[in-house]
């Protein structure tokens, strides 16, 4: 099976986008739209391509400040014992950085990390 390269864009939903994802060849389009279900689908599918290379819309400078704002809001979640799995993403404000990709564009910190974990997992590049 020949593997694809996936890119991975940033769409709210306010903008009512007529497709979420797009083939051409070997190159697949999925947009995120913020929420927890689109990040949900987006790593499925991640799952289920396989791709040899992950694109994401960002920068490695994003990339570092998110990983650093994940592993400090692991950090916090591990010391309160009464946080339920999955809870904190919901009530966590909008970092600075993430506020003005809302305006310009780019994928949210949060699911930026996740989507570069799972990339690592299956062993596909980031770029």
């Amino acid at each position: 099976m020949l593997r694809r390269s996936l890119a991975v864009i940033f769409q709210p939903c306010a903008r009512q986008p007529q497709a979420r994802f797009m083939s051409a060849g070997r190159l697949e389009l999925r947009a995120l739209d913020g929420t927890p279900q689109s990040l949900e689908r987006a790593r499925l599918y991640m799952m289920e391509l396989q791709p040899k290379q992950l694109m994401l819309e960002s920068c490695m400078q994003r990339r570092v400040i998110a990983e650093r704002a994940a592993a400090a809001r692991a950090a916090t979640a591990a010391g309160t014992e009464n946080l339920q799995q999955g809870s904190t993403a919901a009530t966590i404000p909008l970092s600075h950085a993430d506020a003005i990709n809302l305006v310009h564009g780019g994928i949210r910190g949060r699911d930026l990390v996740e989507l570069v974990k799972e990339a690592e997992h299956i062993g596909a590049q980031v770029y």
